[in-house]
């Protein structure tokens, strides 16, 4: 049986958290959901941002053989908090393209996102991509490929396959462009800025564009 089709019940984890039940006597969802509150718990205390981040990458590892199942089996359970969590977290850490195929997975199976987050996981999965891209996290070109296609791609009706807001497309854009720019792909940053602003006039690339306009027009 893999580790998704075991049964859970995260109000037995709760109480676990609260050492009301045995933790030998819960499954494996169970414990790794008082872990993860635990870890949370952990999180809250610190103030720093960095800080926080240190202590997420530290404690990623000891999810890995869930992620690892996750992936394998191709889907999350429905009610998985888990799953979703560590997902935000590897992204947090800059560990884009080790993030990617938990990421590929909720996307194409429309993962949920867990009670804390108002927002989609692909809405979520591609804003902190950006984020960390804008920043200097590392990320493949398939991959940076791949999240540009996320945001771009629209189905025969149209309409985007994946529903989020203009200004998150936008955000992703820019940030792929400022990786081309970077590598001294002018021509790719341009039209990757334009695409940015046809999105979101207040995407902050009109500059570039008219920049690189003059530049590549000498």
């Amino acid at each position: 049986m893999t580790l998704l089709r075991q049964h859970f019940d995260q109000s037995i984890a709760a109480a676990a958290a609260t050492d009301n039940i045995d933790i030998n006597a819960l499954t494996v969802y169970q414990r790794l959901y008082k872990s993860l509150k635990d870890d949370k718990a952990i999180l809250k205390n610190i103030d720093s941002i960095q800080d926080k981040i240190i202590a997420k990458a530290a404690m990623i590892p000891n999810y890995s053989d869930w992620i690892q199942g996750v992936i394998d089996t191709g889907r999350a359970a429905e009610d998985d908090q888990v799953t979703p969590t560590l997902l935000v977290w590897m992204i947090d850490t800059g560990a884009l393209d080790a993030a990617m195929p938990l990421a590929q997975l909720a996307i194409e199976t429309q993962m949920a996102s867990t009670d804390e987050y108002s927002r989609t996981m692909p809405e979520i999965i591609i804003e902190q991509m950006a984020e960390q891209i804008s920043a200097g996290s590392d990320i493949s070109l398939p991959n940076l490929q791949t999240l540009i296609d996320w945001v771009t791609a629209k189905a025969d009706n149209g309409l985007h396959i994946n529903n989020m807001p203009d200004q998150i497309r936008a955000k992703l854009l820019k940030a792929a462009g400022e990786r081309a720019e970077e590598q001294g792909e002018d021509d790719h940053a341009l039209a990757l800025y334009e695409q940015a602003y046809a999105y979101n006039a207040r995407s902050g690339v009109k500059k570039r564009i008219d920049a690189l306009k003059k530049q590549l027009e000498k």
